[in-house]
C-alpha cells in the first residue's frame, strides 16, 4: 500500500512540475512541486528505491514536457518521432535519477548525526540536482529543455536572481526549498521538541528571506527603470514575423512568391512605419540568397532602416562548407556576417553516425547536405550578439558574445515546425532568461511564433500571437554594462565542486578517526 502512494505521489509531483512550464501561467507551482517527490525519495530506505523513484519522476516529466514532439511525424515517420521522443526522455531522467543517487548516498552517509548533518543533506539534493543539470546541458547532444530556471520566465522579481547566479541559481533556490519541504514533511512528526524549533525556526527564516528578496527586487526593478529612462543610447526595434507554413518554406515552387512576398511586406513598412533595426527569422528563404544580386539590390532598395535576417551561407571557395548565418544589411546596402551557428541540431541540421543511420531517413533527403558548426561572431564591430534557434538555450553561446562586446541580443528562430505547440512559448522562456542574465534586450523573430521584444529584466515588452503575421516595434537600450553571471560564468557550479570535495574529505576525515 505504501508503494503505490509513494509511486502516485512521485506521479502527481512530475504532473504539478509540468504545469509550472509555459504554456500554463503556473510558475508559482515550482515552489512546492517538488516536495512530494522528495518526501518519497526522503523516506526510501535504499539506493534502489530512491533510483527507482527518481526515474518515474523524470520520465513522467519529460514525457509531458516533450509530448508536443509528435507533430514532427508530419515530416517524418511517426514510429522514429515516437522512439525519439521516448529516448530523449529517458536520457534526461538518467540525469535525475544520477542527482538523487548523489543526494541519498550524502543522506544516508552523513558526516554528522546531528541537525548539521540534515542540512547537509538537504544542500547535497540542490547541489546534486543542479550539477547535473549542468552537466547534460554540454556536448553534441546537450539539453537544457526542462530545467526548472525556465519555469520562472514570468516571475521577474525572481528571475533578477540571475544576473549573479545565471539559471542554475533559480534552479537552486527551486530544489532547495521543495526538498527542505519534503524533508520537513519527512522528519517533523517523530522529531524532538528541539528539533521541531528548529525546523520551524528555518522554515519562518526562509519565508522571512524569500519575502524580503523579492521585495527588494522589486525596488531593484523600478530603480532600474528610473536609470533607463535617463539613458540615451536607444535603438528603436521591430521583429517580423512572416508566418510562412513550413511546407511552404520547404516547397522550392513556392521560393519566387515568398522573395516577392518579403520585398512587398518589408517596402510598405518601410513607406509607413518608422524603425533603426528590423529582424527577421531563420533562414528566410531556403537558399543562397546572398548569390542572388536581383534580390539583394532589390531589399537594400526598399530600406530606410538596417536589417537583420537568417539565411543558408556558402563558405569561402575553399571552405566548401554551408552555414546557418545571420547577416547584417544596413540602409546604405553594407552587408555584414554577424554570426555562423555554432550549436546545431542532432538529426535537424546533421546527422549523426551518419554512416550507420542514413538508410532510416534516406526517404525524407533531409540530410543530403548539411550545416557546419560555424566559429564567426562580429559582437565588437556590429555591437550584436546573436543566436539561431537551438542555440538560445544554451546560457554560455551568448554570454561570450556580450563579452566580446554585444549590446543588444538577436534571436532568430523557425519553430515553425512545431506548430502551434507548447514548444513555441518553451523557447520564448529561453529569450527572457538570456535577457536577464547579461543585462541586455533581447528580440525575437520566429517565423510563426514566439516572436518577442524583451527588456534586460526579462519583461516582455512586446509579444506575437502564432501563424500571424506581425511587425512588433518596442524602443531598446544598448547597455553595455555586464553582470556578475556574464564575467564569471557557472559560479554556482564551481560551488557546487567545492561543496562535495570538501563532504567527501569530511566524510574519509571522521571515518578515520573512528577507526
Amino acid at each position: 500500500m505504501l508503494i503505490v502512494l509513494n509511486i502516485f505521489l512521485v506521479i502527481f509531483s512530475a504532473v504539478l512540475t509540468a504545469l509550472a512550464f509555459p504554456p500554463y501561467k503556473l510558475f508559482y507551482l515550482a515552489f512546492v512541486s517538488l516536495m512530494p517527490f522528495f518526501w518519497v525519495v526522503y523516506r526510501a530506505r535504499s539506493y534502489r528505491g530512491a533510483l527507482g523513484y527518481a526515474l518515474l519522476f523524470g520520465l513522467v516529466f519529460y514525457l509531458l514536457l516533450l509530448c508536443h514532439m509528435i507533430v514532427l511525424a508530419e515530416y517524418s515517420s511517426l514510429l522514429l518521432i515516437i522512439l525519439g521522443w521516448l529516448l530523449l526522455a529517458f536520457l534526461q531522467a538518467l540525469f535525475l535519477a544520477a542527482a538523487v543517487l548523489l543526494g541519498k548516498f550524502i543522506q544516508r552517509n552523513a558526516v554528522s548525526q546531528n541537525f548539521t548533518g540534515v542540512i547537509w543533506t538537504l544542500l547535497a539534493y540542490a547541489f546534486a540536482w543542479v550539477f547535473f543539470d549542468w552537466l547534460r546541458s554540454l556536448g553534441a547532444f546537450g539539453f537544457t529543455l526542462g530545467g526548472l530556471a525556465y519555469s520562472q520566465y514570468l516571475f521577474p522579481e525572481f528571475l533578477q536572481l540571475a544576473r549573479y547566479a545565471g539559471p542554475y541559481g533559480l534552479t537552486f533556490v527551486l530544489v532547495f526549498l521543495t526538498v527542505f519541504g519534503g524533508a520537513l514533511a519527512a522528519r517533523f512528526r517523530p522529531a524532538s521538541k528541539a528539533e521541531k524549533k528548529i525546523w520551524l525556526s528555518l522554515s519562518a527564516a526562509l519565508f522571512v528571506l524569500l519575502s524580503l528578496g523579492f521585495w527588494l527586487s522589486g525596488l531593484f526593478l523600478t530603480l532600474q527603470d528610473i536609470y533607463l529612462s535617463v539613458n540615451n543610447d536607444r535603438k528603436l526595434v521591430t521583429v517580423f514575423q512572416p508566418a510562412i507554413p513550413q511546407k511552404i518554406k520547404l516547397d522550392e515552387a513556392f521560393r519566387p512568391a515568398l522573395k516577392k512576398s518579403y520585398l512587398e511586406d518589408i517596402r510598405d513598412f518601410s513607406l509607413h512605419a518608422r524603425t533603426d533595426l528590423l529582424v527577421l527569422p531563420e533562414t528566410i528563404l531556403g537558399e543562397f540568397l546572398l548569390h542572388n544580386k536581383e534580390f539583394m539590390f532589390a531589399l537594400r532598395d526598399a530600406l530606410d532602416f538596417s536589417l537583420v535576417f537568417g539565411i543558408p551561407r556558402q563558405g569561402d571557395a575553399d571552405d566548401g562548407r554551408y552555414y546557418n548565418s545571420v547577416v547584417l544589411l544596413n540602409r546604405y546596402g553594407g552587408l555584414t556576417v554577424l554570426h555562423d551557428k555554432r550549436y546545431l541540431v542532432p538529426f535537424g541540421e546533421y546527422l549523426p553516425f551518419k554512416p550507420l543511420l542514413y538508410w532510416l531517413v534516406a526517404d525524407t533527403g533531409f540530410f543530403d547536405s548539411e550545416y557546419s558548426a560555424g566559429k564567426l561572431d562580429n559582437n565588437q564591430n556590429s555591437g550584436y550578439a546573436a543566436a539561431v534557434c537551438f542555440e538560445s538555450t544554451f546560457p554560455y553561446q551568448l554570454r561570450e558574445q556580450i563579452r566580446g562586446g554585444g549590446k543588444l541580443i538577436l534571436i532568430l528562430t523557425n519553430d515553425a515546425w512545431f506548430g502551434r505547440t507548447a514548444l513555441l512559448d518553451l523557447h520564448l522562456s529561453f529569450a527572457v532568461l538570456r535577457a536577464v542574465e547579461n543585462n541586455r534586450y533581447v528580440a525575437q523573430s520566429a517565423n510563426t511564433g514566439r516572436s518577442a521584444i524583451v527588456d534586460n529584466r526579462g519583461r516582455i515588452l512586446q509579444m506575437s500571437g502564432i501563424d500571424a503575421k506581425e511587425f512588433l516595434t518596442a524602443e531598446t537600450v544598448l547597455l553595455t554594462e555586464k553582470t556578475v553571471y556574464t564575467y564569471f560564468g557557472e559560479l554556482l557550479i564551481y560551488l557546487a565542486l567545492v561543496f562535495f570535495f570538501l563532504y567527501f574529505y569530511l566524510l574519509l576525515y571522521t571515518k578515520g578517526h573512528s577507526r
